[in-house]
């Protein structure tokens, strides 16, 4: 049975996140803190450039960077992808602590079609950590459990950028409590990519949360929506998601010309699809780094 508007209020707790700092880091020295330590070879990285395949280490941990001068971008390359992951470390890695990664891999660049990979099946560094969950459809040929990397420090986010991650999938849960969500997410995602439609879906979402007395954070979504996380605690992901669709149903209501809440894509015409569905186990949305205040 659906939840009501005040048992969701009662249990719906604002849940706090590790302080985050500024953004704007690209143009600081690459050597900071964690990498002038003696475990590190990185400060040879001071003119911000990596021009050979070769093992560095970091945090103790070797690490083979290879195909560095492949283009991603134009005039953008793995190089530049890798010194961008590890001048931004400090900021991401709390919001990836203990979940589960799905690898989204584009060696050839962003618009170029990638593949997931969520089983390391012991392809990963003998230093990485990983976090074995069942396999809930049985697979010919395959193992009964999936091993997930997991992310806890810059050896392991610049290894995922060496892979071709060029950005990052991490679960809205962590591992010591895999079945219950840190977050609730709704994905406003446009039919026609007229990010405006976006905004005026957000904005008629703030009177949903303020009427449910919720505290919600907007962060653009890697393409051309919005994601609204919910911070929560103690739900399933199955109540998550029935509270996902409450909210999605109040917001259209609001802006049903523009909105809708319709799953067949074909029936959507041109209007911001509201999405609940981002609220299973196991689902990734793309790492929150700082959300929109």
């Amino acid at each position: 049975m659906p939840l009501t508007e005040k048992e969701e209020v009662k249990v719906i707790k604002e849940k706090k996140e590790a302080p985050v700092k500024s953004a704007q880091t690209t143009n600081k020295p690459i050597a900071t803190a964690a990498t002038t330590m003696a475990d590190s070879n990185w400060p040879e990285l001071e003119a911000q450039q990596i021009t050979t395949e070769e093992v560095f280490t970091i945090e103790g941990k070797d690490l083979s960077l290879t195909n560095v001068e492949r283009q991603l971008w134009k005039g953008v390359t793995k190089s530049d992808l890798i010194i961008y992951y590890h001048n931004i470390a400090e900021y991401i890695l709390p919001y990836l602590k203990d979940r589960p990664q799905s690898l989204h891999i584009k060696h050839n660049g962003p618009g170029a079609p990638g593949m997931y990979i969520k089983d390391m099946e012991g392809r990963q560094p003998q230093w990485a950590e990983l976090f074995s969950t069942p396999r809930k459809h049985k697979k010919k040929g395959k193992r009964d459990q999936i091993d997930y990397l997991v992310c806890n420090d810059e050896a392991t986010l610049l290894y995922m950028a060496n892979l071709g991650c060029i950005d990052i999938n991490p679960w809205t849960s962590r591992t010591h409590n895999y079945q219950q969500p840190d977050y609730i997410i709704i994905d406003l995602d446009p039919s026609d990519e007229d990010f405006k439609k976006a905004i005026t879906t957000a904005q008629a979402a703030k009177q949903v949360f303020d009427k449910l007395k919720l505290k919600a954070y907007p962060k653009t979504s890697g393409k051309t929506g919005l994601h609204l996380y919910i911070p929560c605690e103690g739900f399933s992901f199955p109540q998550a998601r029935k509270i996902a669709e409450h909210i999605c149903e109040q917001v259209h209501l609001l802006f049903p010309d523009i909105t809708t809440t319709q799953v067949t894509v074909s029936k959507r015409g041109d209007k911001l699809y509201i999405d609940p569905n981002q609220n299973d186990e196991a689902d990734t949305v793309a790492a929150l780094l700082q959300p929109i205040v």
